[in-house]
């Protein structure tokens, strides 16, 4: 598999080890999320229990929903720990749409930001995966083989696409 270093490639992931920052991220939002009860008065320890064990059962769930559904439509660029750091990614969305609303306390400038940064995690999401697919197939089938590059990618565009992206849109609300 060909590596991309993520200063030479604008839309390379950086996922060498995704698990610590997965971690942070899971815990910064839920922190943030204390923070943002905690100034409506709606704040309790429990909370923090319940969002951290949710949130993390959720991710846990989303991931194996990916690869089962890369595994049924035979597509396997992509590796769990990949996997892991594509759905820890919409946890800084959270963060800063959360934030967002806490400064300005409108309604309004939640759901724009919601609908930006949405739209802009799908797109990104939408672009890394379907060239990490075109690279695998390159890869995997070689030059000299008639099978297209983009057979897998399509794959991932065409059946999945509107599935995993529309999630990671609408989760924070």
């Amino acid at each position: 598999r060909t590596q991309t270093h993520t200063h030479t490639d604008r839309l390379s992931p950086s996922i060498s080890f995704p698990t610590p920052r997965t971690v942070m991220s899971l815990l910064t939002y839920v922190l943030v999320a204390g923070l943002a009860l905690g100034v409506t008065n709606q704040f309790s320890p429990e909370q923090l229990g319940m969002s951290v064990s949710s949130t993390f059962g959720w991710l846990i769930f989303e991931v194996f929903l990916y690869y089962a559904s890369f595994y049924l439509l035979n597509i396997s660029s992509l590796g769990v720990f990949e996997l892991i750091a594509f759905c820890s990614y919409k946890y800084f969305e959270m963060i800063v749409i959360l934030l967002v609303y806490l400064v300005t306390r409108s309604d309004t400038a939640y759901t724009a930001s919601l609908l930006f940064l949405g739209i802009s995690l799908s797109y990104f999401l939408l672009r890394t995966i379907h060239r990490g697919a075109i690279l695998t197939d390159a890869t995997m089938y070689g030059a000299e083989d008639k099978v297209p590059a983009t057979h897998c990618a399509s794959r991932i565009t065409h059946h999945i696409h509107p599935f995993p992206h529309s999630g990671d849109c609408t989760w924070p609300w």
